[in-house]
């Protein structure tokens, strides 16, 4: 990996140690996890480990799938898998409809493994990395400079999409957990500047190092980012039914 102008090692130590704090809180055996097998989930897997259920929510020939199952041989855990059919995406594309009549198609495509989740799963709190790609730089534009700074993605995560995450839960009984939103990890990491996120073409490299910390696998804290709703195969299923579904 490469470096950019910040101590890699004491931040994602100190990413580590917050997460671990934040972990006294979690309900085990209470408590799901969606894992992607990308860079954020993973971490927090390793994390929580012994107090999480690892679910992974797909369609199709996934990515996540894949990568999912890789992690939870190689933590010795069981993985629960929640394949969709068509079926269940127009179900999920309606029920998110009523939540949020406004709702792009964009925005569907990554509620939807969530919304699934909720609707299958037995524990009552599910945990997401949701924040991680705002606070630190995980989107292509960042990389690519069409944005430089993650002001304006953390004020529509602030402003919309959590909000929206919390009806979702909220609607099957669930309370969602996001340890990346937590003060001691907003205050320290969302203020800083790009070039101590990213080095190169890698972006969240202070995850990524926290990952190798843990001891997950090269192949996990080197995957390049992947879109939720790419890597579980939704937005394939979307495009195909985006006439059926009124956009």
């Amino acid at each position: 990996m490469k470096y950019a102008n910040v101590d890699l090692d004491q931040e994602a130590g100190m990413l580590v140690s917050y997460l671990k704090d934040y972990g006294q809180s979690v309900k085990s055996g209470e408590t799901a996890l969606l894992l992607s097998g990308g860079v954020d989930s993973s971490l927090l897997f390793s994390v929580f480990s012994k107090n999480v259920h690892p679910y992974t929510v797909f369609y199709g020939n996934s990515e996540d799938l894949r990568e999912a199952r890789m992690l939870c041989e190689h933590m010795g855990m069981k993985l629960k898998e929640i394949e969709m059919t068509r079926g269940d995406i127009r179900e999920c594309a309606r029920g998110l409809k009523d939540i949020d009549p406004k709702i792009s198609l964009l925005s569907l495509s990554y509620e939807i493994p969530l919304y699934m989740a909720c609707s299958k799963i037995e524990e009552k709190y599910v945990m997401t990395g949701q924040g991680a790609d705002e606070i630190f730089y995980g989107y292509g534009k960042f990389r690519d400079g069409r944005e430089t700074t993650n002001k304006s993605s953390i004020t529509k995560l602030v402003d919309e999409t959590i909000p929206r995450e919390m009806k979702i839960t909220s609607k099957f009984g669930k309370v969602p957990l996001m340890p990346y939103m937590q003060k001691s990890i907003m205050d320290r990491f969302a203020n800083m500047p790009a070039d101590q996120h990213m080095s190169g073409n890698m972006n969240k490299i202070i995850v990524r190092k926290a990952c190798e910390i843990m001891g997950l696998p090269e192949r996990t804290f080197l995957r390049p980012k992947k879109a939720a709703q790419y890597g579980s195969g939704v937005m394939k299923a979307l495009r195909e039914m985006k006439g059926e579904l009124g956009f």
